[in-house]
This record gives structure tokens, sequence and C-alpha cells, in this order.
């Protein structure tokens, strides 16, 4: 650091000091402090406090995040004469050598303003979970070593997040987390497990990348506004009861895609609500959604989305394997006014298209076997397009009646 910009610097130095860490000068460089025309001065910055000196602890994590701080420019020093400078940023000038481990992003802050400040961290990089809720929930699980944050080392023990992990139902606490940045650095987790974090307020739903499936109530009763499933994410669970599919009734919901939506064989797989009651949900889309063989089974069915009032789009993608079914209500109360059924469905479910009084046309592509009960009850006036020649072998009742 220059000496004709130290003096007015230090102040703001010795107060980050007392709050926070233990800076020490490293006697080591006394000669060239000496030697050099404009000074130089290098830190240390401590895990503890007690690398330099007794009787007190402290992180030099949080020393690093309130110096990075400076990086926006909020800063304004003094000369010698008490009149503010004309740098945007304060000169740190020298060598900083960082013996704790540290955020990465607060390293890249001070590294991309302080152009002369050399920085070298000796220690490992803290995964910055922004929710403070989430984070010490985090910490409380996988925190091996105790030092108050995760490195990557520990988050790559980390291969799921456990049933009911930051349920609003088991700690009221927990209804008020808001996003999971953070999760995006779980490289090895592949499952949420069961109501992980149901009926909270969590906007901001980040995944890691390589999630392979999501439980039962998952994310039941979130405001989440968007689901962007990695690709490997191939499964959804459902089962009978309150067993709700992971993203039911989420009332901020605008937006779902996943690429394939693979059940696999003798899963002996129950519907659940679906997507059902999520209100502002204008969009939903898969490339694909497969059944595997189910010995049990006698439907194999898509998800329904009953109550979804903004639904816009609503694609499957290709269907594979043993799909033959719509659900009940599937589209029950949407203001859809076209619908398509693909040639692999063969089912109409009960009430399949209840009080969509927007709805003008429905088209079956395949060759129709049941006809659901009530299957246009409530609409005003819809034709009906069957391109197979073969009628419908089993037709409920009402299963026309609008």
């Amino acid at each position: 650091m220059k000496l004709n910009k130290l003096f007015h610097f230090i102040p703001f130095v010795i107060g980050l000091l007392l709050m926070t860490t233990v800076f020490t000068g490293c006697s080591d460089d006394d000669d060239e402090l000496q030697q050099t025309a404009f000074g130089y001065v290098q830190f240390k910055i401590y895990k503890s406090a007690s690398a330099a000196t007794k009787g007190a602890e402290t992180r030099g994590t949080d020393m690093l995040d309130k110096l990075a701080t400076l990086a926006d420019g909020s800063y304004v020093g003094l000369d010698s004469e008490g009149v503010a400078g004309e740098d945007e940023y304060p000169v740190l000038d020298g060598t900083l050598n960082v013996y704790a481990n540290a955020y990465e992003d607060s390293i890249q802050a001070l590294r991309g303003t302080f152009k002369r400040l050399e920085l070298n961290v000796i220690g490992k990089y803290f995964i910055r979970f922004t929710d403070k809720i989430v984070a010490q929930r985090v910490f409380e699980l996988w925190d091996v070593n105790g030092d108050g944050g995760l490195t990557r080392d520990e988050a790559d023990l980390i291969t799921s997040i456990p049933r009911y992990f930051l349920s609003g139902d088991k700690n009221e606490n927990y209804k008020n987390i808001t996003s999971l940045v953070g999760f995006e650095s779980l490289s090895n987790c592949t499952e949420i497990g069961y109501g992980a974090f149901e009926n909270t307020n969590l906007e901001t739903a980040v995944f890691p990348p390589n999630l392979k499936q999501i439980y039962q109530r998952a994310f039941m009763g979130t405001k989440i506004k968007k689901v962007n499933l990695p690709d490997s994410c191939i499964f959804l669970a459902s089962g009978g009861g309150s067993d709700y599919m992971p993203f039911y009734n989420c009332s901020e919901l605008e937006e779902f895609t996943m690429k394939d939506f693979i059940i696999p064989p003798e899963r002996h797989y129950t519907i659940n609500k679906g997507f059902s009651d999520c209100p502002k949900l204008k969009k939903f889309r898969c490339n694909s959604f497969e059944y595997g063989y189910d010995s049990i089974a006698t439907t194999f069915a898509l998800p329904s989305f009953s109550n979804c009032v903004s639904l816009e789009e609503c694609d499957f993608g290709e269907l594979k394997g043993y799909v033959d079914s719509m659900s009940y209500g599937m589209f029950e109360n949407t203001p859809i006014a076209a619908s398509c059924v693909p040639v692999n469905i063969i089912k109409s479910a009960s009430q399949s298209y209840n009080n969509c009084t927007k709805l003008r046309v429905v088209v079956f592509e395949g060759n129709l076997d049941v006809l659901g009960l009530r299957m246009f009850f409530g609409c005003n006036s819809v034709t009906v397009i069957f391109k197979s020649m073969t009628p419908p072998t089993t037709l409920e009742y009402g299963g026309l009646r609008s």
C-alpha cells in the first residue's frame, strides 16, 4: 500500500480489525519496507487470532467479506490535508496472504477491483449460501470441521437432501427461507427428500447439477416461480394419501421444464395431484414422458393440472412406453381453448375437461377406448373430433355431456 494513501486508509482498517479479525505485519519484510520508496506492507489473515496473538478468536473469512465491500466504490479516502481523494477506490498495494478458508466471490471482487493487490489464498474456498437460515441448516449437518462454512470437499460428501430438511411443517423458522442459492455446488447430490422444503416461503429454487430424483411433497406449498430441472433429473415421486407430487400447490409457480420424465418398471406409480393448484402456472414442458411396465397397474396416466387457472401451454413431448391415459380432472378449471390428445392416449379419465369454459375443440389422435365420466361437464360449446374410424368401446355416464 502506498504510504501517501496509507495513513488515511488506516482508520478504516482499524475499525475492521476491532470488529472482526487480526491483521499483523510480517516482520520478515522489515528490510524490504525500509528499502522501498513508497513502502510495502504485507498482511496475513488468520483463521484464528490465536495464530498471531493470544486470548482472542475470530474468523478471517468475515474480515475478507468486509474488505470486499470496498469493491463497490463506496469508500472515500482522505489525503494528508483532510480532503477527499480523487481515486474511485482506496489504493491497496501489496500482498495479502489469506491463511483461512474464504468465499471465492469476495476474493474475485477484490482481485477485479484492486489490480495492485496480490491475494494468495492458502485456505480453501467456501460455498456461499445466501439465505442465512439455509446456511445455518447446511452447516449444522455438513460442516465437518466446524469452521462455520462449507468447503467443496465437504460439499462433495453430500449425496442427498434428507427428509423434512427445511420443512415449514416441522419448524416454524424454516418457513422464512427464500433461496437455495449455493445448491448448484452440491455436485454429488442426486436426491431431494420427502417434504424437504414443503410449506415455506421459498422463492428461488436452485438444484444440484446432477440431481436424479425428487421425492413427494419436496416443494409443495412453496412460492417458487420457475423450475428448470437439470437434464439428469428424470423422476418425480408420487404416492397415495397425502404423498403428493413434489410441486403440488405452488402458488407462485409460473414455469416448469424437465427434459425426460421416466417412471421405472414396477414402481407402482400413482399420480397424486400432479401440478394441480398452481394458479400462476403458464408453461409446462417436457421433451418426453415414459412409463415402464408395471404388472399391477391398470392405467398409466399423465399428471394433472386442475385449477391451474393461468395455464397457456402443456407439452409432454414424446410419449413413450406404456403411457395410455389422461388423469382424473386433468385440465379441470383451466383456461385452455384447444387440446390435441396424442395417439398413445386411449383412455380419457373422469372430468378431464371439467369446467373448462373457454374450451372450443378437442382432437383425439388415437383409437380411444374409454371416454370418461362427465368429461366435458361445465363446458359451454365444444367440438370433439375423433380421427380414428373406430368409436370408443366404453362411454361412461355423461361422457360427452356439456
